[in-house]
């Protein structure tokens, strides 16, 4: 048997090979030419083998890699959207407060609004008591001092009575234009 050594025997073939026989059993050329076909098909695949397995275990690696890169990013991922949903109740929380206060304040300043005009009408019946007391005591004052005139009136019988008093200052003089009040 001739075979090529390039060439791979596959393991059927190896079964099917018939080798031819001689005077003391099979041809010893035949079976070295097998035995040397047989031993460059399996040094072919013992390298071929541990080329895969080196690949295999280069791709294996490469697969634990990107399932590490791939942990990685599922947690940065994560922790972002962790992030994200505290920052987003953060800004609710935030919000709603500024919210409630704003709320608050403008509760405030209507019911300010609202108490300010009875603050005014308190103000000014206030004043109007003020008022009335003032002129209460500004006739109060003139009475008393009418009373003092009357008084030095009856002591200084030169000065004219006060009813010539008012008599002369309701006549304008000549010089002045009447007054309208």
């Amino acid at each position: 048997m001739k075979s090529d050594s390039a060439s791979k025997l596959e393991p059927v073939e190896i079964q099917h090979v018939r080798l031819r026989r001689g005077l003391l059993g099979y041809r010893r050329g035949d079976v070295d030419d097998l035995l040397e076909s047989v031993t460059a098909s399996f040094e072919e695949v013992w390298y071929e083998r541990e080329a895969l397995q080196e690949r295999v275990h280069a791709l294996l690696a490469e697969l634990e890699r990107s399932r590490d890169r791939d942990r990685l990013l599922g947690d940065v991922v994560r922790n972002a959207q962790r992030v994200a949903d505290d920052t987003i109740a953060e800004a609710r929380r935030t919000a709603e407060g500024m919210l409630a206060k704003a709320r608050r304040r403008a509760q405030d300043v209507v019911a300010d609004t609202q108490r300010e005009p009875e603050r005014l009408r308190q103000e000014i019946r206030g004043l109007t008591s003020a008022e009335r007391e003032l002129h209460q005591r500004f006739r109060a004052f003139c009475s008393i001092l009418h009373d003092v005139l009357e008084e030095d009136r009856g002591e200084d019988d030169h000065l004219p009575s006060p009813d010539a008093r008012r008599a002369e200052a309701a006549v304008p003089e000549a010089d002045e234009a009447p007054s309208s009040a």
